[in-house]
């Protein structure tokens, strides 16, 4: 149980990342019911981490000037939904987030989290649709710490779904390679492995086969558990874990075997009572930083009088 206390004494000495290390370490040692619940707390610190890691990206003195030991390799932007009904905002997340998970998985490739880039846009006064305008990519990447930046844009024709892809230096936005790939919606998981892969090869990264073992199979195949685990991560950026929680469940239901949409699910801060605007700004604002805290310290303290 130190490394609970731990934790919260991090978080109140504004070291939120200090504070996920020592609660990423208790994971490994603690009781199932104290697992569970601080996976939830967990959310909620990488949401306040995310904010402030965009809070100092933009600062004067922020990741632009940032050594590169600390840099990430990749950030990924949401792709622009082309589609005539605009209906395509399901599918930015849930692609972002499967996209991300995979390139996390190769060696050497660094990348900026979705809830950092999620924080990044918020802070810089985009829409919370998350989409930003070609034009302006380039004012972006500077201050992300990353070597090359990705977006793009989604469009539907017929039945088909189309993705082309930009791969650009985020330092200057000068465009390094751009591609097309298009599949019909039910093969949509295809087409999110084309582009996976396909940017990894435009990078120069070489995939162990072990690597592309791990890599090669669709995190679902099923096309509603992806629009609903899209939906769930869009209520989990507005606040709304009850509602997130509800579509990640219907993600499971639909498709049990959804590795990413069950982690949502087990980790969806649901029933913690912290709303979310004092989560966004504890990284920068002390009177966050304390609610937060001492609410995360009553839920502890319960944990340790009852750990199972």
């Amino acid at each position: 149980n130190s490394l609970l206390y731990l934790g919260i004494a991090y978080v109140k000495d504004d070291q939120l990342r200090n504070g996920i290390a020592a609660w990423n370490r208790f994971l490994d040692v603690g009781a199932t019911r104290q697992v569970r619940e601080v996976r939830r707390l967990l959310t909620l610190l990488s949401i306040a981490e995310s904010h402030l890691f965009a809070h100092e990206s933009l600062s004067p003195n922020g990741a632009s000037g940032s050594d590169s030991a600390s840099r990430r390799q990749l950030a990924a932007l949401y792709y622009n939904d082309l589609s005539a009904e605009k209906g395509l905002r399901s599918v930015q997340k849930s692609l972002a987030a499967m996209m991300l998970s995979d390139f996390a998985q190769v060696d050497g490739l660094t990348v900026v989290t979705r809830l950092q880039m999620e924080a990044f846009l918020s802070e810089m006064g985009f829409p919370r649709t998350g989409l930003v305008e070609t034009a302006r990519v380039a004012a972006i990447g500077p201050h992300l710490g990353a070597e090359f930046l990705l977006y793009g844009t989604l469009s539907t024709l017929l039945k088909d779904l189309r993705v082309n892809t930009t791969i650009a230096l985020a330092s200057t936005g000068a465009v390094k390679g751009t591609f097309l790939s298009a599949e019909s919606l039910d093969r949509f998981y295809v087409l999110q492995k084309k582009v996976v892969f396909s940017v990894i090869e435009r990078l120069g990264y070489r995939l162990p086969d072990r690597t592309q073992g791990h890599l090669d199979p669709p995190h679902t195949t099923n096309f509603n558990a992806f629009l609903h685990f899209g939906r769930g991560l869009d209520a989990l950026d507005e606040g709304e874990w009850e509602v997130a929680k509800v579509f990640f469940e219907k993600a499971v239901d639909e498709d049990s075997g959804f590795d990413l949409a069950r982690e949502a699910l087990d980790t969806c801060p649901t029933g913690i009572g912290i709303a979310y605007e004092p989560i966004v700004r504890m990284g920068m604002d002390p009177r966050s930083r304390k609610l937060v805290a001492d609410r995360m310290e009553e839920i502890v303290d319960g944990l340790t009088a009852f750990p199972r």
